[in-house]
């Protein structure tokens, strides 16, 4: 699907161009303005989104404050949008869309990333395991009762170092 985005971007590019100049009215159509109030929707849902990491640990892993911001940016992303949307200035939302989008994921990853503990699992496990020696093509490592996604709990990591078998737990920071 990766190489599919390209050629759909100079289509989207070609519809908004031919929008612009008014060769189209695709934008005015009462079916574009459903569409637009489920994209704000989702925009709204993806505000939301770093929320749901409450199911997934305790609230004391992470910064709320980077939660915040991704929300608060992301309300007013999706109200701007709709403004000059319904305003009938398309370049303007389109403008507004695409940076706004960026600034979304700017904040993600400055902000709401790397204080998720849990997503830095790997990282932790493969430095407590070159710590421990268990590194290089001689020794077999196997993983047991490892497994990254939600994670609430602790897991039991164990490599094997011939003749001694080594555990550690994980623990959630």
């Amino acid at each position: 699907m990766l190489p599919a985005f390209p050629g759909l971007a100079f289509l989207t590019a070609d519809a908004l161009v031919r929008c612009f100049r008014k060769q189209s009215h695709y934008l005015q159509r009462p079916i574009f303005k459903f569409a637009m109030i489920v994209w704000t929707v989702a925009a709204l849902g993806l505000a939301a989104g770093p929320w749901f990491f409450l199911t997934l640990t305790r609230a004391n892993q992470f910064t709320v404050g980077g939660f915040l911001a991704f929300s608060v940016a992301g309300i007013l992303y999706a109200a701007v949008v709709l403004f000059w949307f319904y305003r009938k200035r398309f370049e303007v939302m389109a403008v507004f869309m695409g940076v706004g989008m960026a600034f979304m994921i700017a904040i993600l990853y400055a902000a709401v990333f790397p204080n998720l503990n849990y997503i830095h699992l790997s990282k932790r496990l493969a430095d407590d395991l070159i710590r421990l020696g268990a590194y290089g093509k001689d020794v077999p490592v196997a993983a047991v009762g490892y497994g990254e996604p939600g994670w609430p709990s602790t897991k039991v990591a164990v490599f094997i170092r011939p003749p001694t078998i080594y555990s550690f737990r994980i623990r959630p920071r």
